[in-house]
């Protein structure tokens, strides 16, 4: 087409007079104007498809190789293999094309009861780095951390509840800004439902007899971690009005109040003289930290702590 467009040109140039000259002029340029105009429409159409034909091509590559990965993970007969697999497909769903997220989040999740302990550690960080970057995906993986809470090796508990402190800031956060109402979101509703299970599993295991120290000197840090939140630490909390229909501030606040009583709890000398002393300084740590951002809990944490150590000084 090029070369057809230039000889027609040259030809009208040559072959006629001024007057062929000056009406070839016009009337060529404008035939030659809207060849080029369909030429260029032509090349964008065939450009913009091509493109949506690359974009398909690398979803449908995507697609594949998360399928692969997936399910090398799973029939992996050792962790390392087994992690490595797991630790690509997270690479690719949630940093490279995190449309796959949607698709793969299901079965992802239910690698949380594999036989290897490290692929059970990696869902419970990966649910973390779900729920805080993709916060619609909330409350599968509440469901995922809590299972976790009740593994049976506590490497696991103790990364689930570490994972469990981010995810509940996060559902606290999309409680305050989307559940104000009226008329709140039903998957709202159940997310803030289903992350106050997480609080409640931890505070039950800072209170078990048997559970493992490094559990439960995470579950301490998540302690004070809500204990702030609850007093609007860490957040936005001016968000949430005196009419909010999923929060209220002061119903907080007295949680928070009943939280620390746990912690208090834990730090009576009796209890301490039964557990170690690394936990009792975590405790120590924590108490002191809630006492000093929030100074209205100062009058019942010192007394505490001069309590201990009053029973520790006797002691010796």
């Amino acid at each position: 087409m090029r070369e057809g467009r230039s000889s027609r040109r040259f030809g009208g140039g040559v072959g006629g007079g001024v007057g062929d000259g000056v009406g070839g002029g016009v009337g060529g340029g404008g035939g030659q104007h809207n060849q080029r105009s369909q030429q260029g429409q032509y090349d964008q159409q065939g450009h913009h498809g091509q493109h949506g034909q690359q974009q398909q091509q690398q979803q449908s590559w995507a697609h594949s190789q998360a399928v692969e990965l997936l399910n090398n993970a799973k029939l992996a007969t050792d962790a390392a293999t087994a992690t490595a697999h797991l630790k690509a497909l997270q690479e690719l769903v949630l940093r490279k094309d995190p449309s796959l997220l949607h698709v793969f989040l299901q079965p992802l999740l239910e690698l949380q009861v594999d036989p290897h302990t490290a692929v059970r550690k990696i869902v419970a960080v990966m649910c973390e780095q779900i729920a805080v970057n993709h916060p619609e995906h909330i409350a599968p993986c509440v469901g995922a951390v809590r299972t976790l809470l009740n593994d049976a090796v506590p490497m696991v508990v103790k990364t689930a509840v570490k994972s469990g402190a981010a995810i509940f800031r996060q559902a606290l956060i999309q409680a305050a800004t989307r559940g104000g109402g009226p008329g709140v979101p039903a998957h709202v509703a159940e997310m803030w439902r289903a992350a106050r299970g997480i609080q409640e599993d931890v505070r039950a295991l800072i209170l078990a007899d048997r559970t493992n120290d490094g559990v439960r000197m995470q579950a301490v840090k998540f302690l004070e971690h809500v204990i702030l939140l609850f007093h609007g630490r860490e957040w936005s909390a001016g968000v949430v009005s005196h009419t909010h229909h999923t929060l209220s501030l002061d119903a907080l606040a007295t949680e928070a109040d009943n939280l620390l009583g746990v912690l208090l709890e834990c730090l009576k000398p009796e209890v301490c003289a039964k557990q170690s002393g690394t936990l009792t300084l975590v405790m120590i740590g924590a108490a002191s930290n809630i006492a000093q951002k929030l100074p209205v809990y100062l009058g019942f944490v010192l007394p505490s702590l001069l309590e201990l150590a009053a029973a520790n000084v006797a002691d010796a």
